[in-house]
């Protein structure tokens, strides 16, 4: 089945307002902002030698409410962050996410998280010997019975005098211990193919003790996501499914596009990069 973000969900969102409030940080923590659905706030580490900032956008949220993966499903925003310093030069590097879940709502399909969630990112590029300034603008969606943006302005301090705490390494790490793992020998991909009725053809070696159920999340340009393998054929470790990938733009080309998919079984989960 197709999960695309809906036209209908965004002009919803667009006519709401924006909630949150901008906040000012300490050192290596910035105080929280606080939504309706729950609230957020920057945790930084120290600049290392390479001018790179670790940090982590951390939301908490209330019971009930759900916030969005990288693609949030049938109707939702992913989550954006944007970076500006007074010299420039400090972007926004890397934005990675802990593996997600498929949450229903009625007949609605989101893809995200419904406990509190961390997103690790990486800043650059910062003078490891001076202490600079950045601001920093983070946009996410919570959704109950109805869906809320939420965005908030932060402003943090990193350099010289900047050191974390082991709490706020803590954090940080725990995060990283939540995301897609590396595919390996034990879990892996053996063989993907586009076909010609439009679907995506895997041949996937699931983990030892991972059982009959696994899930499948095919992402391809943004805005689509495909999570209902079918036609599935299960063999001791190895299981053959097919993902429907019909519900693309009719001139969109697969050969030479850039996917990724992540699969989750046995209490794991590893995402590929996948080469059309």
């Amino acid at each position: 089945m197709r999960i695309s973000r809906s036209l209908q969900a965004l002009s919803i969102f667009a006519s709401l307002s924006v909630l949150g409030t901008a906040t000012s940080s300490n050192a290596t923590v910035t105080e929280w902002a606080e939504s309706e659905g729950g609230r957020m706030r920057v945790v930084t580490l120290d600049v290392d030698q390479n001018g790179m900032l670790q940090a982590g956008l951390e939301i908490e949220l209330k019971q009930g409410w759900i916030t969005y993966w990288r693609e949030p499903g049938e109707a939702g925003i992913p989550p954006h962050i944007e970076a500006s310093s007074p010299g420039g030069g400090v972007t926004v590097q890397s934005l990675v996410f802990p593996v997600p879940k498929l949450i229903m709502n009625g007949e609605m399909r989101d893809i995200g998280y419904d406990q509190s969630v961390l997103l690790p990112f990486k800043l650059g590029a910062f003078d490891p010997s001076k202490e600079i300034s950045a601001k920093l603008s983070a946009f996410i969606g919570v959704c109950q019975n109805i869906c809320i943006p939420f965005q908030a302005e932060f402003e943090i301090t990193a350099g010289k005098s900047s050191k974390a705490t082991l709490d706020e390494r803590q954090i940080i790490e725990t995060a990283y211990k939540k995301l897609p793992l590396q595919p390996d020998d034990n879990f892996k991909v053996v063989s993907y193919a586009h076909k010609h009725d439009n679907t995506v053809a895997f041949d996937v070696l699931l983990p030892e003790g991972a059982g009959e159920t696994f899930e499948v999340y095919l992402t391809g340009p943004n805005g689509y996501a495909f999570s209902s393998p079918s036609n599935i054929k299960k063999t001791g470790r190895h299981a053959v499914f097919d993902m429907d990938v019909s519900g693309l733009p009719k001139r969109f080309s697969m050969p030479g596009s850039n996917w990724r998919v992540l699969i989750k079984a046995g209490g794991k989960a590893i995402e590929s990069p996948l080469q059309f």
